[in-house]
């Protein structure tokens, strides 16, 4: 995955299941101390899943990433540029342009993660249809989408569902924008989840097709929901992987004490010392300031801000499947 500006190997777990006849007797929490030990010991230090309930995880020192936003809007909403000439559909052979796309996309963005061969066989399921922008021989952005009746009873509505949407330049964004929005004869919906935070400056009308109002007097634009979340598992570890990594440009020693009841592995001190933002770990030694949890000297509240503020938050659009398992219904399974 990308951890800022750097690549690194990471951890994650697709499906947590416990038996009907032993639940509540912590079945599932020794699965995910099972899972963050096995992870550490191959020497990786960052965790991810998929909450089936963000508190219960929350309780294990995983922390929220990025949330994501769902639009309903009408396909007229979306902006009609002057062309959409550079667009095509793609198939089973142009897996690799699709791949190279996301790649480059991938390495300049914080918390993607590079797709894997399962990844390719889904998106090119039948049921998907892709649409892309290609430029100088090479696809630049492209949709992935299926579509779902709008009502059970007719099957003359339907709406567009957007799954992957990946551009690399404004002209690959207008043209692709111009696909979705031609559609406004078939589509009642274009429904959009992105990670984006100021998609709405990009409409034509931001408001839902809910037509929902917050008072006194805020049109609903887009519902949010929070999904993957990251723990560190190993401090030390994470450090050395961001020994390139620039830290806001700031100079200090930084001890950070952990306090990790749940992996006690993970407890302990670690001594930064950041010089013009660049990480090197100490063994011992004097240090300016100590973070414990999230209480600090507050002379340095603005040191601390400075070395961890990022100009984007993470994106990840990887999903976590459990295909290992045999086509049957799970019952009583958290996924």
């Amino acid at each position: 995955m990308k951890l800022l500006s750097t690549k690194t190997v990471g951890g994650g777990v697709g499906l947590v299941a416990v038996d009907l006849l032993h639940k509540k007797e912590k079945v599932c929490k020794e699965l995910i101390t099972y899972f963050l030990k096995h992870y550490r010991k191959k020497g990786i230090s960052i965790a991810s899943l998929y909450p089936f309930r963000p508190d219960f995880y929350k309780k294990m020192g995983f922390g929220y990433g990025t949330k994501v936003n769902q639009y309903r809007i009408k396909p007229e909403s979306l902006p009609k540029g002057d062309s959409k000439k550079n667009t095509r559909f793609l198939g089973e052979d142009d897996r690799e342009a699709l791949l190279e796309c996301y790649n480059r996309l991938m390495d300049r963005t914080s918390g993607m993660i590079e797709k894997s061969d399962f990844d390719l066989q889904r998106i090119f399921d039948q049921k998907n249809r892709i649409v892309a922008y290609e430029k100088d021989g090479k696809v630049r952005g492209y949709i992935i989408f299926t579509f779902q009746p709008t009502k059970k009873n007719n099957f003359l509505m339907n709406d567009l569902v957007v799954k992957e949407f990946i551009y690399e330049s404004r002209e690959a964004l207008m043209e692709l924008m111009t696909f979705l929005h031609t559609q406004l004869d078939q589509v009642n919906d274009v429904i959009l989840n992105t990670q984006e935070e100021y998609f709405h400056y990009l409409l034509i009308d931001p408001r839902s097709s809910t037509g929902n109002i917050l008072p006194p007097a805020y049109h609903e634009t887009n519902i949010q929901g929070v999904g993957i979340m990251y723990r560190v598992i190993n401090v030390k570890g994470i450090f050395n992987i961001f020994n390139k990594h620039n830290f806001g440009n700031q100079s200090c020693n930084l001890k950070i004490t952990a306090r990790d009841t749940f992996l006690k592995k993970n407890e302990g001190g670690t001594i930064v010392h950041f010089e013009d933002g660049i990480p090197h770990i100490k063994e011992k030694g004097r240090w300016d300031l100590e973070i414990i949890l999230d209480i600090s000297d507050q002379n340095y509240v603005d040191t601390v801000n400075k070395l961890f503020m990022t100009e984007t938050k993470p994106i990840c659009m990887t999903l976590f499947y459990y295909n290992f398992f045999p086509k049957r219904k799970l019952i009583g399974v958290n996924v």
